[in-house]
């Protein structure tokens, strides 16, 4: 998650990942609802910036302010790896 600086002037539509499920297979769609609910507690206001899906894997680029960034991080840092 990057964070965003306020922007002047236009703003671009917001794009969140309720908004981008058709980027990706229908199999990861409860998951990503589940993580869109959490980060509008976070930041509300988050964006995606790349929604993908390569060999199995998801891959989420999301932009928000600095500290659900920093909220978010935490706990990425905390989930258990996989072997």
């Amino acid at each position: 998650m990057t964070t965003e600086e306020p922007s002047r002037g236009h703003s671009p539509p917001v794009r969140q990942l309720a908004d981008q499920l058709h980027l990706i297979g229908p199999g990861w769609h409860p998951l990503l609802l589940r993580l869109h609910e959490q980060l509008l507690v976070l930041d509300p206001g988050y964006q995606v910036d790349e929604l993908k899906e390569k060999l199995g894997a998801a891959r989420i680029r999301i932009t928000g302010t600095k500290a659900a960034c920093a909220e978010v991080q935490a706990r990425v840092t905390a989930c258990p790896q996989a072997a």
